[in-house]
């Protein structure tokens, strides 16, 4: 299965500030990753608004163009870099199943209406909040539920789907949480197990337009 990582990494001004984010990602994949994760590099997106397509794996090129595959125009939004951490954002909430909405390639109506639900927010701090205050809300039914279900009356009866769904949705909100700048989460781990990273050198360091910092998207095997 392949899907779409975000890396939120340091990029210094000059000739040395493309080297530094794949030396960046090198770390990350020599650190986390096994001969699974086989990944292909897509595109930066830079906080002051640069974009950079990666060429062969290897070669970047500057390009206005470069990420608008992954990354769209999102209403409301100043620019390329708030539309990366718009898209980056809207990945996670639809991981952590917001809204109804599914990550899984066949979806029901209800699932299809939960994902037009995010899309439909165009700020990044409203979409932040709702994937904070519902993802917990849910988890508390879910958990609630234990009381007077018949099922768990004997340990170990609980539908496998139910159980995978509610430790995703708990772990992938922990991550989540762990954020500085959501949703790169600062507690770095494999693959398998989140979306997104900060990998900057200072992860408590404030993040503006004028900031060196960017957001390197991945195509990962998993």
């Amino acid at each position: 299965m392949h899907a779409i990582y975000g890396f939120l990494v340091d990029v210094p001004k000059g000739d040395e500030g493309l080297k530094k984010v794949q030396e960046a990602y090198s770390n990350y994949e020599s650190s986390y990753c096994d001969e699974n994760n086989w990944a292909s590099l897509d595109c930066l997106i830079t906080a002051d608004g640069r974009a950079f397509k990666v060429l062969n794996g290897v070669e970047w090129e500057f390009k206005k163009s470069a990420g608008t595959s992954l990354v769209k125009k999102y209403k409301g939004a100043k620019g390329v870099w708030e539309c990366a951490v718009h898209f980056a954002l809207e990945c996670a909430a639809v991981d952590m199943e917001l809204f109804g909405s599914s990550p899984y390639a066949i979806c029901s109506t209800g699932e299809e209406n939960g994902m037009k639900k995010i899309k439909e927010i165009g700020d990044i701090n409203i979409l932040q909040k709702e994937i904070l205050k519902e993802t917990a809300l849910v988890l508390s039914k879910m958990f609630a539920s234990f009381a007077n279900n018949p099922k768990f009356s004997t340990l170990g009866s609980e539908d496998w789907m139910d159980s995978y769904r509610r430790e995703k949705m708990a772990s992938h909100l922990e991550f989540f949480v762990s954020s500085s700048f959501a949703p790169f989460a600062t507690n770095t781990q494999s693959p398998y197990k989140y979306r997104f990273y900060d990998l900057r050198g200072d992860t408590s360091g404030h993040i503006d337009e004028g900031s060196e910092v960017g957001i390197l998207f991945v195509d990962i095997h998993t």
